[in-house]
């Protein structure tokens, strides 16, 4: 899984999520011929987390 991160001027940043890298640069690059300037790219990586709470 890649995500496309991009920031938006009121609500912060939105993020997309897509299956291949291929399909997430093709993205990329819709947004930057639609003028977006700040787009990012970060791959998911799967991990298990073990949390303990004490009251």
């Amino acid at each position: 899984m890649y995500l496309v991160i991009t920031t938006q001027p009121i609500t912060g940043y939105k993020v997309g999520k897509y299956e291949t890298l291929d399909e997430a640069k093709e993205i990329i690059k819709e947004l930057v011929a639609a003028g977006q300037r700040n787009v990012m790219i970060a791959q998911e990586i799967p991990m298990k987390l073990k949390v303990e709470v004490e009251f």
